[in-house]
């Protein structure tokens, strides 16, 4: 028996399932399709920016959907202990953006802080990072997201200038999606992507990310990129196929980058 599934795209997954037997020295053969349906969480809070999440939180909220990006305000911590935080249906945007200033998303317990894109088919990761932000994240499970923008640059998190600094984080089933029909240069990086940045990742694990039409199924570190990559596991992850070959680096693809410590 082989089963083999499409990318989660709508509301739908397609699962295509075949089996053959040997009966008296004759090969039989059926095959069915299977459509799976997704069912997205509902949440306690609909939020669309800073001030309203605040009040969510200090309500008790234990699910949240952000329906536009939010930006974090320089300086702040956002604690998601025991919060899970979704992407709706209708937000193809990023969650939340960090452009300036020190910014900490954290929790107490991976296991219960969970931002989740609940397959939904975006065109952005989860978090964009841009120009001077610098973002630290503890303790957080990213998971569950599709960024299918044209270049597919980071699953779960994109990082272009300032820097990303992640400890005990979770990155699952997250995938960068880029162009079929164009090269495949830019695009990965299932859980990260960064250019002209620094990262810097310790005791993370990532499990089945992928980069489609890219490289990268875990981390894709582009050009002008620096840091280091330590006490982590990745596994799982894969860069799946490019324009006219298989992908590189299904677990880490390193670009025209600075210095990348891996340990």
């Amino acid at each position: 028996i082989a089963a083999q599934s499409s990318p989660i795209e709508g509301q739908y997954i397609t699962v295509e399932i075949t089996a053959s037997a040997e009966v008296d020295g004759h090969i039989y053969t059926g095959h069915t399709s299977v459509f799976v349906w997704k069912v997205s969480i509902s949440a306690d809070k609909t939020v669309a920016d800073w001030a309203s999440l605040q009040e969510a939180l200090q309500s008790g909220a234990e699910t949240i959907a952000i329906s536009d990006t939010i930006t974090i305000p320089s300086g702040e911590t956002l604690d998601l202990s025991g919060v899970k935080i979704l992407r709706p249906d209708d937000n193809r945007d990023a969650l939340f953006l960090v452009s300036e200033g020190n910014v900490y998303i954290t929790a107490s317990d991976a296991s219960a802080a969970v931002m989740d894109g609940q397959y939904n088919g975006a065109s952005a990761p989860l978090i964009e990072v841009t120009n001077t932000g610098n973002l630290t994240i503890e303790n957080i499970t990213l998971q569950n997201n599709t960024n299918s923008a044209s270049e597919g640059q980071g699953g779960a998190v994109s990082v272009t200038g300032g820097s990303l600094n992640c400890t005990k984080v979770a990155f699952l089933n997250n995938t960068a999606q880029g162009n079929a029909t164009s090269g495949n240069d830019y695009h990965g990086g299932g859980a990260i992507y960064a250019t002209n940045a620094s990262i810097q990742v310790d005791g993370c694990t990532f499990t089945k990310n992928t980069a489609m039409y890219g490289n990268g199924g875990a981390i894709y570190a582009d050009q002008g990129t620096t840091g280091s990559i330590q006490n982590s596991l990745i596994s799982e992850c894969e860069a799946v196929r490019t324009k006219d070959s298989g992908g590189l680096g299904g677990g880490i693809y390193c670009r025209l980058a600075g210095d990348i410590m891996i340990a």
